[in-house]
């Protein structure tokens, strides 16, 4: 699975976002922001999307910066692509257990 998204397809981001961390976790959705965070039994993750591009994540970020414009997601990773940005956040094998 590869799909991707303009930024401004927030409802479909959102969806697919719902998608690849079902039963992974917390997701909250709002009309500006999607967040997934592991639970607290598990390895302590997360991601942060927001509506206007801004992102992060619960791993060190250093260098990373700008404005998300596009979205990729697979089966376990999201990508997130920008102008002098490309970010992969990568879900941790220990959690894709729990999709089974």
């Amino acid at each position: 699975m590869r799909t991707e998204y303009s930024i401004s397809d927030w409802d479909s981001i959102a969806s697919t976002f719902a998608e690849i961390f079902d039963k992974l976790g917390n997701i909250e959705h709002t009309n500006s922001f999607i967040r997934f965070s592991s639970f607290s039994s598990d390895v302590a993750t997360g991601i942060n999307i927001n509506k206007n591009g801004a992102f992060d994540a619960s791993m060190p970020l250093h260098g990373i910066g700008g404005k998300v414009e596009k979205i990729i997601f697979t089966e376990n990773t999201v990508q997130l692509i920008g102008n002098s940005l490309d970010y992969t956040y990568r879900i941790p094998p220990e959690i894709l257990n729990r999709r089974k």
